[in-house]
């Protein structure tokens, strides 16, 4: 079909003609990967131009004081004192909190149409960035700026940036037990627009799984699929959306090199075919897969060696004296580069298998008889003395070259020279002296951690040294390709760029819609996770134990306490089986809470709401079918409509406990944290019940009336006692049974067993418990920080 008649259509979906034919084969799908056609209802797609300066992200560095002993047994915080001196220890200070540099000054730029690279060893801060650019993530200093527009410190346009981004972390994060044919169908249902109707929104879901070649699993559970189809998984999660700007950390790993191929050139043709924007992390790819992005950003320790073009990467490497074997992966070869061993840094291996140490600054043998002095100008070296070293001249050379797109001049600094002629021991004195837990500006912090390159040996320290990181961020500040068309665009005039003034629509589907998607799924995940045949028989069985123990209880004076005691024991489980339930139900779908809602897929009120709506029937069927059997068992009450109201009260007693429960996993989101919380909580209101305390304090008589287990018992008692209780002479109602008193009334037993409110009172006091908590609970979700939920 021509481009002049998908732009004629009124219709068109966002992967409109992914797959013109089935690929026959998986070699002839990895040769040829399907092409998409990412047109939305729209005319035009959007693109972004994603721009970033001085990035300078710090995180503070807190000392572990888990354990009973705080310090280390080679760091003793108590130090003897010299003999001599007078005989009483010295207590070392504690050093205030230190902060670590996760990016140092990062500057860079992603334009649509290319696919942008970030590598660089474990810890560089390829994640970190991702964060950063993502809006997912808090930094101290820099610049962010989509379409030249910045967008730093302008919470409005943040909001719009994440709304055009699918960022797909590294974490492949779903519903173990839907299928992957659900998790896409759920995501296209939320997030593609209302004006999408059912059957158009299940023809984008196909059209992805044959894209991502899901077929063959796509009625799996994804528990069950392997580490790569759950990646394509995740990927094609996103791709239902038709983002901006595609970021994706670290898509390859746990892939074969086929399937990441694959893989790389969907992401291509998603750049130069249809303009995306597209920044993708990896950590160390193949020849094959290294030389089809177009730029590539190489990072070290968080500070950038490289940016340009993978080509001419090499050529960069080789002015630097630091050139690549023939034949040799020019990914491999940076990573060789830029991964740094102790033996390399401090000292080399000669070839007697000796360590040689190295001198820290010079890199050369130290020899207590020699004497290295640092003279002016360019930074040379020479060796005398009873060393006998052969005289090193180590050259920084001034200006600066380009090969490409990348700078190649060094740093302001690194070829600054010290006065006077000094000795190394004078030199490292000096940095010694430097007091590391002093307050510093940020800024100085930044470049004092660069300078400590300039004493390091290593082929790592060389790159950071060597690049210029004012100068290529001027180049990125002056926006000399501002907003220019890739070249590898098919049709340069055919994009348009985004209009961050112009309102973005906060959600692409109506509170309604999203509340029913989110309920049809809550359901499919209570289902799955609550009526499990391990519950399911725990809850048989225990009814039919509690039975027994109770089994037929007579309606006489002696059993007046067993009955309540049944009560009380039956209703205080299933309210601790639907509390301890429901503290876990936030804490585990936090990350996928917080991940959906920063893609913008939903308000946080219909996700709430359906939630706990679609848990209620579900946690309601175990303790109804105990009841079922219990009850009937230990005869409690023959009337029918008694039996219906005391498991009506017992259901009401558990939404009040699981209330609370849901509110302790909403405010405290970590498990054990939660259950310690809870466990004093719960035990509290169980002894404030009125079954085992019927005195209680005065100025402790407001639990009763927080305590979920105390209405729902006291209701069920009023309910159960609804006739007189013969005298059977065991004494047990003593104070009534008198003479010839036969028989206690309802309301004499009930004041025995020091029975307190109507039940209609008892009840409302569990209507209020079920709803207040799970307000609260609400708020505390909707009011937790914003780097949480990132």
């Amino acid at each position: 079909m021509s481009n002049t008649k998908q732009e004629s259509q009124s219709l068109t979906a966002p992967l409109a003609g992914a797959i013109s034919a089935p690929a026959p084969a998986l070699a002839l799908a990895l040769a040829s990967p399907p092409a998409m056609d990412f047109k939305t209802k729209t005319k035009n797609s959007s693109a972004c131009h994603l721009k970033w300066t001085n990035i300078t992200k710090t995180v503070e560095l807190k000392e572990n004081n888990a354990g009973l002993i705080k310090t280390t047994i080679g760091d003793p915080k108590i130090v003897a004192s010299a003999p001599g001196e007078d005989s009483v220890t010295s207590i070392e200070s504690s050093p205030p909190a230190a902060h670590k540099i996760i990016l140092n000054q990062v500057s860079g730029q992603a334009k649509p149409g290319e696919i942008l690279a970030l590598m660089g060893p474990s810890g560089s801060g390829k994640t970190s960035l991702l964060d950063v650019l993502s809006s997912r993530s808090a930094y101290q200093d820099g610049t962010v700026s989509l379409n030249d527009s910045v967008i730093t410190n302008r919470p409005g346009k943040v909001k719009a940036l994440k709304r055009r981004i699918a960022y797909i972390k590294q974490q492949d994060i779903f519903f173990d037990h839907l299928t992957v044919k659900d998790q896409l169908t759920y995501t296209a249902f939320l997030r593609l627009g209302d004006d999408y109707t059912k059957e158009e929104k299940r023809s984008e879901v196909s059209k992805v799984i044959d894209l991502l070649r899901l077929n063959k699993c796509k009625d799996t559970p994804i528990r069950l699929v392997s580490g790569g189809e759950r990646k394509r998984v995740n990927i094609g999660t996103e791709l239902l959306t038709n983002p901006s700007i595609i970021m994706l950390d670290e898509p390859t790993s746990g892939l074969d090199s086929t399937s990441a191929v694959a893989l790389i050139d969907l992401l291509v043709s998603l750049a130069h075919d249809h303009g995306k924007t597209v920044i993708t992390s990896i950590h160390q790819p193949s020849s094959a897969v290294f030389h089809k992005f177009d730029n590539v950003v190489f990072l070290a320790d968080g500070c950038v060696v490289y940016y340009g073009s993978p080509c001419y990467s090499l050529e960069y490497c080789d002015g630097l004296g630091l050139k690549c074997p023939e034949g040799y992966n020019a990914a491999d070869h940076w990573m060789d580069l830029l991964v740094e061993d102790s033996a390399i840094e401090n000292g080399v291996v000669s070839s007697s298998n000796e360590f040689v140490e190295k001198d820290p600054l010079l890199g050369t043998q130290l020899n207590s008889h020699s004497n290295f002095p640092i003279k002016l100008g360019n930074i040379e070296t020479t060796g005398s003395g009873g060393g006998g070293s052969a005289p090193k001249t180590v050259t920084i050379m001034d200006g600066s070259a380009k090969t490409g797109d990348a700078i190649m001049s060094p740093r302001k600094g690194a070829s600054a020279s010290i006065s006077g002629r000094v000795s190394i021991k004078n030199v490292l004195r000096k940095i010694s002296a430097i007091n590391v837990n002093k307050p510093i500006h940020l800024l100085e912090q930044t470049k004092r951690t660069r300078d400590e390159y300039l004493t390091k040996n290593t082929t790592k320290a060389k790159l950071i040294n060597n690049w210029n990181v004012d100068g290529f961020a001027q180049k990125m500040e002056e926006g000399r390709d501002s907003l220019s068309v890739s070249s590898h665009s098919k049709d340069g005039t055919g994009i348009i760029y985004e209009d961050l003034e112009k309102p973005v629509q906060k959600f692409n589907t109506s509170w309604t819609t999203q509340f029913h998607v989110l309920l049809h799924r809550s359901l499919k995940n209570s289902r799955s996770a609550i009526l499990t045949s391990i519950n399911i028989t725990k809850s048989v069985a225990l009814g039919f134990l509690t039975g027994l123990l109770w089994f037929q209880v007579k309606n006489t004076e002696a059993t007046v306490q067993d009955k309540g005691s049944f009560l009380f024991f039956s209703i205080t489980y299933w309210i601790f089986d639907g509390t301890f339930a429901a503290i876990f139900s936030f804490p585990m779908e936090r990350t996928i809470i917080f991940k959906e809602r920063a893609s913008g897929s939903y308000h946080l009120s219909a996700y709430f709401l359906s939630k706990t709506l679609s848990e209620m029937p579900t946690r309601l069927v175990l303790p109804t079918a105990f009841w079922s059997i219990a009850y009937w068992m230990a005869g409690i009450n023959p009337r029918f409509d008694v039996f219906l109201s005391t498991l009506g009260c017992t259901l009401l007693a558990v939404l009040a406990g699981e209330s609370y429960g849901l509110l302790c996993g909403a405010l405290v989101m970590d498990f054990e944290k939660a259950m310690t919380v809870m466990i004093v909580f719960s035990l509290t209101a169980m002894a404030a019940g009125g079954y085992y305390i019927k005195n209680i304090p005065a100025f402790l008589q407001w639990l009763k009336y927080i305590s979920p287990f105390k209405p729902g018992y006291e209701a069920a008692q009023a309910l159960v006692f609804d006739r007189d209780v013969p005298c059977d002479g065991s004494g047990i109602l003593a104070e009534y049974c008198t003479g010839d008193v036969k028989a206690a009334s309802s309301e004499q037993v009930l004041k025995f067993l020091s029975s307190e409110g109507s039940v209609a009172f008892n009840i409302g006091i569990l209507i209020i418990l079920a709803i207040v908590p799970r307000y609260l609970a609400f708020l505390a979700l909707k009011n937790k920080r914003g780097a949480e939920r990132s």
